[in-house]
């Protein structure tokens, strides 16, 4: 939670923010975030996966982009401690395919979340997958998300000598590729037969026809996780619930500006806009029906 001065009005909006695969409360783009909610007067608090953001594993099951056990337990837990208050989710690659699995399922219905944001999310994980693996993007990208995946097994390896599991620790480890990591560890944790089910299931953009809240959908054309062919023009264009900013340029969760860029970006701007229009609109209050359409932004 970010610790706030001032009386603590329970009907508060909050903001949750759901980072990307290997981020956490620690990295400078979730701060920025709750920096932006802060600033509109919302509590807020960021929802690490298991073992990330220096936390330890107390089981050897970790996280993985279709699955939603853990953000219900949280927005539900949040629910129940804050129940007057209205809840937007400001969720960040693969917590983008979290989130847009949560608001699409039965669960998200009978919660305070009334709105979210979604940035540089991937939304085919085969074409995600085909895009990272390339030679450029595995250098640049890859390598670097396997290495922080890699980190978190390893500091915890002693969960996973006598896992009920059957994963091989070792082979795991020597996965060159996060598509090898998928196949041998991620897809075993959650009980897919190997990654191409995984991926299969792991698809986002055909959960959007069933978000039933105003959600604002955020990427780049030159983003290499989420390859401009397969971004959800269609699924945007048939749910008034939606809307997406397209820019030219971004990367992955990038947005910077100037020569020498800190601090806040466009990114920041855009989400601020964002919650802006849904706190003086009174769009998160407890009585706004969801399924509206948000044409108007």
């Amino acid at each position: 939670w970010l610790v706030t001065q001032g009386p603590d009005d329970l009907d508060r909006p909050i903001i949750i923010v759901v980072p990307g695969i290997t981020g956490g409360s620690h990295v400078n783009y979730v701060r920025q975030l709750m920096l932006n909610g802060q600033k509109n007067n919302c509590r807020c608090v960021v929802f690490n996966n298991r073992g990330c953001a220096f936390s330890t594993l107390l089981t050897p099951r970790t996280y993985s982009g279709s699955n939603t056990d853990d953000i219900t337990l949280a927005v539900d837990l949040i629910t129940e401690r804050y129940p007057r208050a209205p809840i937007v989710i400001i969720a960040v690659s693969l917590g983008g395919m979290i989130t847009t699995h949560y608001l699409a399922s039965s669960a998200s219905g009978d919660s305070n979340v009334r709105a979210a944001c979604i940035i540089s999310s991937p939304w085919n994980a085969f074409a995600t997958s085909e895009s990272v693996n390339a030679p450029v993007n595995h250098l640049l990208y890859e390598r670097f998300l396997l290495k922080k995946l890699k980190m978190v097994l390893e500091k915890n390896k002693h969960l996973y000598q006598n896992s009920k599991v059957p994963i091989n620790f070792r082979h795991v480890m020597k996965a060159e590729t996060l598509r090898e990591f998928d196949d041998r560890f991620t897809a075993k944790m959650f009980g897919w037969t190997d990654w191409k089910e995984y991926y299969a299931k792991g698809h986002s953009f055909d959960k959007l026809p069933h978000v039933g809240v105003p959600t604002l959908i955020i990427n780049a054309e030159d983003d290499p996780l989420s390859p401009p062919d397969y971004l959800p023009f269609n699924e945007v264009q048939d749910n008034p619930n939606l809307a997406m900013v397209l820019t030219k340029t971004g990367g992955h969760i990038g947005f910077l500006e100037g020569i020498f860029p800190h601090g806040q970006t466009w990114l920041n701007r855009a989400v601020e806009d964002f919650l802006q229009v849904m706190i003086f609109t009174d769009f998160l209050s407890k009585g706004s029906p969801k399924n509206v359409p948000i044409d108007y932004y």
